[in-house]
């Protein structure tokens, strides 16, 4: 008996560990996620770009295509709460939530973005994971670093006169 219940455990243990695997290979990391959100956001407030949601007849024809029942009344009513479903996650996301409701927004939101994109159904353009920033970001990185040791080489220079030390500059 004892035997079955360290290899449910040792089964457990894999499971976590694969799950945690899985957890940990991501394109994009939580904060590009979040830039990306805010980047589109910000340039549909700004009117950078224009979201052209799905009509109610071409609701219509798909729910059709795909054999599920709808009518012309609902059609329009999907048409027209997709388009307040994005100004209420866009209202959420302007004010403090708490971390599970922020994230459970930025997935929708996220996957509103995806749909969008795929569908055709932006014009203009909006940034979203910027390189420049990133770039920018990591210059600033390497000015600190140079700065730095331009001061301790300073230092040692002045600890130790003796230019043979530290080599001629």
């Amino acid at each position: 008996m004892e035997s079955n219940d360290k290899k449910d455990n040792t089964d457990q243990a894999d499971t976590a560990s694969t799950s945690e695997k899985k957890m940990t290979t991501s394109i994009f990391s939580e904060d590009e996620i979040n830039a990306i959100i805010k980047d589109f956001v910000l340039a549909w407030i700004r009117g950078e770009i224009k979201l052209i949601f799905p009509p109610a007849d071409e609701i219509y024809q798909r729910f059709k295509k795909e054999k599920r029942p709808i009518d012309h009344k609902m059609a329009s009513d999907i048409s027209a709460i997709t388009k307040s479903d994005l100004i209420d996650l866009i209202k959420i996301c302007a004010k403090p939530t708490t971390p599970d409701q922020q994230k459970k927004v930025n997935e929708e939101l996220f996957e509103l973005i995806l749909h969008f994109r795929c569908g055709d159904r932006i014009q203009g353009s909006f940034t979203g994971y910027s390189s420049k920033d990133k770039l920018e970001e990591l210059e600033e990185k390497l000015n600190a670093v140079n700065k730095a040791f331009e001061e301790l080489y300073f230092y040692v220079k002045a600890k130790i006169p003796d230019d043979s030390v530290l080599g001629k500059r």
